[in-house]
């Protein structure tokens, strides 16, 4: 296509001999002369009477239109015309390799990049794997052609289930491949998919998983939704697919399968029952795609030990619990910071735990209630009920691990100033005694203890 080019679009006007009797627009009337009354402007009928329509709305000159991206809106085709600043000059005879392919120059891959970066994908990571990309496919060296394909997957959308206002350059970072779709082929598809998951917003789903677009909706989707049927009986599937649509792309009856029996494996020896751990996967369905021999163990680990007995009391909560195993490392380095630096205040049913004072571990039962004060202007308060100290006005205390670790980082960091500095002492500790445990084989026996125990649960409900 020649640099500067528009791509031809089919009117969708109809002509005049399909018009009505009596229609009023802008081809009515005289060749070259707008109807009378409408100064030429579109009419729309009100009723039995037609009413002119003003125009829509211009930018201010000197403004663009969008500071971010292309406008790729059908009626204007101005995108087409600002591509060609990114057109890719490709000499044949000394960037075409012999294998098939061509070796892009660091200015045309800097192009590439501005490219990307001007429609949306604002991930690094994704325009250097399109520009990688571009070596190897002719399309993804055409910006022009890119546009057209870009253009054509949004009305796909728009025409199958109305999908609108998609990120477009989230859908084409994650999943490159999706340019290449046809798009009739492409909307049959997205119907079928409305049909298997009614009421499901599709949009965010396929923008956080475009890869379902790749899936055949007839077959390998429903039996998905089977399996995952099976495995949590209780738990409604299609919301659980809304929330994490991740889920889709992994194996169901063997990776999702083994990594649900670990995790209650895992949760059964923190006194968590089965039933509460497929509670947990609803209210967080990560869990299902996560490493739960590792990641997450480590998790139930660190917190257990900076504040022994946590799960067992949350084990009625499963959402906490799922948040909790969630959470981030750092965040969790919270319940620690609380637990060793504010020891002096921690009450325990109304008696202060000498324990915990010392900063040693004790025994659940000695500090399963208690609450930390910080006191003066930070306040706070760290679980159970009972205990003494101030607030700032309006501030809530700080009154359990679930509290502490999902507080923003902004706010306890303003309560607790000292936090940051400590925490990355406390992270250099942390990280060589898990290093430890890796060396002398205590990490891999936890993990195999794991396993072992989930093959009895899995054989119980592998579909």
């Amino acid at each position: 296509m020649p640099t500067g080019s528009r791509i031809p679009r089919r009117s969708t006007r109809a002509s005049d001999s399909e018009r009505p009797d009596g229609f009023v627009g802008l081809s009515s009337g005289p060749p070259g002369k707008p109807s009378s009354g409408s100064n030429g402007r579109v009419v729309q009928r009100q009723g039995n009477q037609w009413r002119p329509i003003a125009p829509p709305a211009k930018p201010p000159p000197g403004k663009p239109a969008s500071n971010t991206k292309f406008d790729h809106t059908y009626d204007e085709g101005d995108a087409f015309d600002d591509v060609s600043a990114y057109a890719l000059d490709v000499d044949n005879e000394s960037q075409v390799m012999p294998g098939g392919g061509v070796a892009l120059t660091d200015e045309q891959m800097a192009k590439l990049d501005k490219f990307w970066s001007a429609n949306g994908v604002k991930s690094a990571t994704q325009r250097k794997n399109l520009v990688k990309t571009a070596f190897t496919r002719g399309l993804y060296r055409d910006p022009e052609r890119l546009i057209e394909r870009i253009v054509e997957l949004e009305d796909s959308l728009w025409r199958a289930v109305n999908i609108q206002d998609i990120d477009m350059g989230v859908l084409v970072g994650r999943f490159p491949r999706v340019l290449y779709f046809e798009p009739d082929f492409l909307v049959e598809k997205l119907r079928l998919m409305r049909d298997l998951l009614p009421g499901v917003n599709l949009r965010r789903v396929i923008e956080r998983n475009p890869q379902i677009l790749s899936m055949d909706a007839t077959c390998t989707l429903p039996a998905k939704m089977r399996e995952l049927s099976v495995l949590l009986p209780h738990t409604d599937v299609i919301r659980l697919i809304e929330l994490h649509p991740k889920v889709l792309s992994i194996n169901v009856g063997g990776k999702v399968a083994e990594n649900l029996a670990n995790l209650k494996a895992l949760m059964k020896t923190a006194g968590v029952v089965e039933t509460a751990v497929e509670l947990m996967v609803a209210y967080s369905p990560r869990l299902l795609t996560s490493d739960v021999t590792g990641t997450i163990r480590r998790r139930l680990e660190q917190i257990e030990k900076v504040s022994p007995g946590t799960f067992r009391r949350y084990s009625d909560k499963p959402a906490t619990l799922a948040r909790l195993l969630c959470a981030s490392e750092r965040s969790i380095d919270r319940i620690a910071y609380l637990r060793l630096t504010r020891s002096e205040d921690v009450v325990a049913e109304g008696k202060v735990s000498s324990e915990v004072r010392t900063g040693e571990v004790g025994s659940p039962s000695s500090v399963v209630d208690f609450e930390v004060v910080s006191g003066g202007s930070f306040g706070g308060g760290f679980g159970g009920n009972g205990g003494s100290g101030s607030t700032k006005l309006g501030e809530r205390k700080i009154n359990s691990e679930i509290r502490a670790v999902t507080l923003s980082a902004a706010e306890f960091s303003e309560r607790f100033p000292d936090f940051p500095e400590w925490q990355k002492a406390y992270e250099k500790t942390r990280k060589a005694e898990s290093a430890e445990a890796v060396r002398n084989g205590s990490d891999a026996a936890a993990k195999r203890a794991v396993e072992e125990a989930a093959r009895y649960i899995r054989a119980a409900f592998t579909p």
